[in-house]
């Protein structure tokens, strides 16, 4: 998305279209990040021969989710705060 864009400045495209790339890069990495964390550890589970607990992971699946959806928001809100 780094090169997109960069051609999105260049060829001065709407900035809806700009930010609506730019967010779902943002978000793709995160669910990214969050699903590799789970895979992880249902793996690493597997290795060290303990129990894979399904309520567990959807469990620590969802927490990672509201918290940084969370995070994200508070953090969103302080910044158009700030820079009004």
């Amino acid at each position: 998305p780094v090169s997109t864009l960069s051609v999105f400045q260049t060829k001065k495209v709407d900035l809806q279209l700009f930010y609506l790339v730019f967010g779902e890069s943002v978000v793709n990495d995160a669910v990214g990040l969050v699903l590799f964390d789970t895979c992880s550890k249902i793996v690493s589970a597997k290795y060290e021969n303990d129990s894979f607990d399904f309520a567990f992971t959807v469990a620590n699946f969802s927490f990672i989710l509201v918290a940084s959806f969370l995070l994200g928001a508070f953090f969103a809100v302080m910044f158009s705060i700030m820079f009004r």
